[in-house]
C-alpha cells in the first residue's frame, strides 16, 4: 500500500509465508517410518516506511522504517508444534541528500530487537550510478 501527499510518502507492506522443509536435528535427517520427516514452517513480516522531502531544501529527505518479522510455528509430522526462531523487530532512520543527478549521500541509524541500543548500526553511504 502506498500513499503520498505533498512532501510525505507512506508505504506499508506485509507478507505471510508457509513452506515444508526437511527435519534435520542433531546432525542427521529425521524419518517417520521410511519417509523423510518434514517441518511445516510459517512466518509473517510487515514494514512501514515514512518519507519526508522538505520543500525548503530540494534534494534532501528524511525517512523512518519500522519492521517486524515473526517466526510462527513449526509443525512436525508427529503434529507437535514448536517455535523455530526468535522474532525480530527493527527501527531505522535515514537522512539523505542528492548531491547531483546521479550521486546521493545518506546517513542511517538502526536498532534491532530488543530495542535497547545493544544491537544498533550507523551507516554512511555515498551512491553513484551511471
Amino acid at each position: 500500500v502506498r500513499y503520498s501527499f505533498a512532501f510525505v510518502e507512506i508505504i506499508a507492506e506485509g507478507i505471510f509465508s508457509r513452506w515444508n522443509v526437511p527435519c534435520y536435528t542433531g546432525g542427521q535427517f529425521n524419518f517417520y517410518g521410511s519417509e523423510l520427516a518434514e517441518y511445516r514452517t510459517t512466518n509473517a513480516g510487515v514494514n512501514v516506511d515514512f518519507k519526508y522531502e522538505p520543500p525548503f531544501l530540494p534534494g534532501s529527505y528524511a525517512a523512518l522504517r519500522v519492521e517486524h518479522l515473526s517466526f510462527l510455528t513449526a509443525e512436525t509430522d508427529s503434529a507437535s508444534l514448536s517455535s523455530w526462531d526468535d522474532d525480530v523487530s527493527r527501527v531505522s532512520a535515514v537522512v539523505g541528500y542528492k548531491l547531483a543527478r546521479n550521486v546521493t549521500a545518506k546517513v542511517s541509524i538502526s536498532d534491532q530487537s530488543p530495542l535497547d541500543q545493544s544491537l544498533y548500526a550507523v551507516r554512511f553511504y555515498l551512491s553513484a550510478f551511471f
